[in-house]
């Protein structure tokens, strides 16, 4: 009796010393052991309604063992496996990976109020142990308080997209951009990040695109980490629209080839876009019919037949 005690308290134990050990040390030393990073455990997302919602799990010492999100609604069900999306709603969720960094994203699209709930991120290792971060507690709300603007841009021109966050008290933020999943870093003459402070409490964050091309266009997600712990983590999302022709070749109307604009461009053009107060006209007159030269060629034969036409009369 008294063994089997002493064997159930060790398992306990060591089950407890797992749990106590997945989180890495603050200080960010190296370690022995799976373990998870401070900065991506129990922490709150909140999400705008309809917007998209960016569940990061950062995994020190991984090697080979495996990643699993789940939900914690009792199902018991894995929402993605590795790289692999089990989730029963693919069009609204997908995983960004990058191992080098430790990072798992799980992003949700078109955030629905019935998305709210806690979410795991799991290892399981070789001895059958299964280790959980209470990774993410998502609140889903129609208030949020990060915003995201974007321009309208043309082709081959310049972009800027900015973000912007204030009234945490805090400088210990910092504000990434993803397109398309891949997190987007600052790249000389294509693409510069920045981040600075407007005042005590507001920080804005630039994205400025170089060269515009189509491939830039759709949804772009900035998204507010902060290093303090248990702090929110908090994302927006704007759609970028690509003009087909450049605002000054709108701009063009001597020639009403030039003045012509294509129905695609000009569906782009709005007030709050770089062709606001542009218009096409046309300065050719309305086409009228001559008819002096036909009234010419055709006065000798009438004249003919006038004059057969008399000669023939009794």
């Amino acid at each position: 009796m008294l063994t089997s005690f002493l064997i159930k308290l060790l398992y306990v134990l060591l089950c407890a010393g797992l749990a106590a050990a997945q989180r890495c040390p603050k200080d960010g030393a190296s370690r022995n052991g799976v373990c998870f990073d401070p900065t991506s455990v129990s922490y709150k997302v909140l999400a705008k309604e309809g917007g998209t919602a960016a569940l990061l799990c950062v995994v020190r010492n991984l090697g080979r063992e495996v990643v699993t999100w789940m939900r914690n609604d009792g199902r018991d069900i894995p929402l993605t496996v590795d790289t692999l999306l089990f989730a029963a709603d693919k069009t609204r969720m997908r995983l960004n990976v990058s191992r080098s960094a430790g990072e798992w994203l799980l992003i949700i699209d078109r955030v629905r109020l019935s998305d709210a709930g806690q979410y795991l991120c799991q290892v399981e290792l070789k001895t059958g142990v299964r280790i959980s971060a209470d990774t993410a507690v998502f609140s889903g709300t129609r208030y949020f308080p990060l915003t995201c603007t974007v321009r309208f841009a043309s082709r081959d021109a310049k972009a800027l997209m900015t973000a912007a966050d204030g009234g945490r008290g805090s400088r210990r933020l910092s504000i990434e951009w993803y397109h398309r999943g891949i997190r987007q870093t600052t790249e000389p003459g294509a693409v510069d990040i920045s981040l600075s402070w407007e005042d005590s409490d507001t920080a804005v964050s630039v994205l400025t695109i170089d060269l515009v091309q189509p491939g830039h266009t759709g949804e772009w997600v900035c998204l507010k980490r902060s290093a303090e712990f248990g702090a929110t983590m908090e994302t927006a999302t704007h759609t970028l629209r690509v003009l087909i022709r450049d605002a000054a070749d709108l701009q063009q109307s001597d020639s009403p080839k030039q003045a012509a604009a294509p129905a695609s461009s000009s569906a782009s053009l709005s007030s709050a876009g770089i062709g606001k107060g542009l218009s096409s006209h046309s300065n050719s007159a309305n086409p009228r019919l001559n008819l002096a030269p036909l009234t010419l060629l055709l006065l000798p034969v009438v004249s003919l037949i006038i004059a057969n036409r008399l000669a023939y009369q009794p």
